[in-house]
């Protein structure tokens, strides 16, 4: 199983892929004289990555969120674990 840190990187790659892609369909658009199909056609596909993109940017906000959250109960699992080391050195 990869780790959320690993999961996290792949969506931040996987989300700028799209948003090149969806940048270049917004140039074809602006700057090209195009059919109504042809148009069409590029619409379609443009709202269909920016889908995929607001579903990858959801996904990446809560593997951070749990990131966040496996950080927090490291740190306090360590400082747990610290305590009763020197809880029972101190003796």
């Amino acid at each position: 199983m990869p780790s959320i840190v690993n999961q996290i990187e792949k969506h931040e790659a996987e989300i700028a892929e799209i948003q090149k892609n969806v940048d270049t369909l917004e140039k074809r658009l602006r700057l090209y004289d195009l059919s109504e199909e042809e148009r069409n056609d590029i619409e379609d596909k443009k709202k269909t990555q920016d889908e995929i993109l607001q579903k990858h940017k959801s996904d990446l906000s809560a593997l951070r969120f749990e990131n966040i959250k496996t950080t927090i109960m490291s740190v306090t699992l360590l400082a747990v674990i610290a305590l009763i080391y020197f809880v029972f050195t101190n003796e």
